[in-house]
């Protein structure tokens, strides 16, 4: 498996071009939430994932594009022009790096707050006690200098 999450009991499961449910009855083969489904992370009541660039999210039956293009950093995925997957469901937020390097944070889906900038080279987003940190293509990691929440 690539790519998996859960939601309301069901696991989608992502492998190759295939998405799988998997139900506590058996596997549903081959259905899918939207394309790639990358990276797929519960939150909010919704499974949020990127397709084609965009966070996107998934209720378990229908899809809504969010329109948060990601940010494409110095480092790239699978050595692709992709943009890295810089997004996390941290401490009860979400935290997600818009193109153009804006640190976007959300409680809800619903409203986002700009709390600062990714540096360049950022290839991972985390938190620890509310301060967000990042971590750079050749090991660094960056933080930033007080709590965001």
């Amino acid at each position: 498996w690539i790519f998996g999450a859960a939601l309301h009991g069901v696991a989608y499961l992502a492998e190759t071009s295939f998405i799988y449910n998997v139900k506590p009855d058996g596997v549903t083969c081959c259905s899918t939430p939207r394309g790639q489904f990358r990276r797929p992370v519960a939150f909010a009541d919704m499974l949020v994932f990127v397709d084609l660039g965009q966070l996107w999210t998934f209720d378990g039956t229908a899809l809504t594009d969010i329109y948060f293009t990601m940010f494409l950093s110095k480092g790239r995925e699978y050595a692709t022009e992709q943009p890295l997957l810089l997004f996390q469901a941290t401490e009860d937020h979400l935290l997600a790096v818009r193109d153009g390097g804006d640190v976007m944070m959300t409680t809800d889906l619903q409203t986002w707050t700009c709390i600062g900038q990714a540096p360049a080279d950022a290839a991972s987003i985390g938190s620890l006690d509310g301060t967000v940190y990042f971590g750079g293509i050749e090991g660094q990691v960056f933080g930033f200098a007080e709590p965001s929440w």
